[in-house]
């Protein structure tokens, strides 16, 4: 593919960066709950632009959900978080040990400038079958790709905001695991 047309495919993309965006302050580092790593934030108000603003009234806080991820009865935290410096983001699961403590799992991390954060939502998934995107006929299943997935603890999933590249995320005896929801 040539420069040109590899600029004008990432300019026209829902992803690329918006010059409006770029050319706004950085908004100050929010962190109101302890476990949250130092050099992250949560988003700020200044932070709802894009999906993200569109969708608020449905949708009032697509950064973070709460729910019961690992079965150990303790409600685990995950979160969209952006550097202080908002040159990064990235998917943080928080899971409760009890007593206020946080195992901190990092399970994605992203650059701004290639997506925006505002473009995608995280939902909660209660225990149920979900057929992935190879199970879909997206493609065909790789090695050690399920066709369907079944969530025995509540998981979630994250991806753009209606549209595909979602992924499942849940808990497997000892750790997480990610799967391609759609394509």
């Amino acid at each position: 593919m040539n420069k040109t047309l590899a600029a004008l495919l990432l300019i026209a993309s829902p992803f690329a960066p918006d010059s409006t965006l770029a050319d706004t302050p950085t908004p100050p580092c929010e962190r109101t709950h302890s476990y949250l790593p130092v050099g992250w934030c949560q988003p700020a108000a200044a932070d709802f632009t894009l999906e993200w603003l569109e969708n608020k009234q449905d949708t009032p806080m697509p950064y973070h959900i709460s729910d019961y991820i690992n079965g150990d009865h303790h409600k685990d935290e995950v979160w969209i978080l952006l550097d202080d410096q908002r040159k990064n983001w990235g998917v943080f699961a928080f899971l409760n040990q009890g007593g206020g403590q946080y195992r901190t799992i990092e399970l994605d991390r992203f650059i701004i400038a290639e997506i925006h954060p505002q473009m995608v939502e995280l939902h909660a998934l209660k225990n149920d079958v979900y057929e992935t995107a190879c199970g879909k006929g997206y493609w065909k299943c790789r090695k050690n790709e399920p066709a369907k997935v079944t969530i025995k603890n509540d998981g979630f999933a994250y991806g753009p905001s209606g549209q595909g590249g979602s992924k499942i995320v849940f808990w497997r005896k000892d750790r997480f695991k990610k799967v391609s929801l759609d394509d």
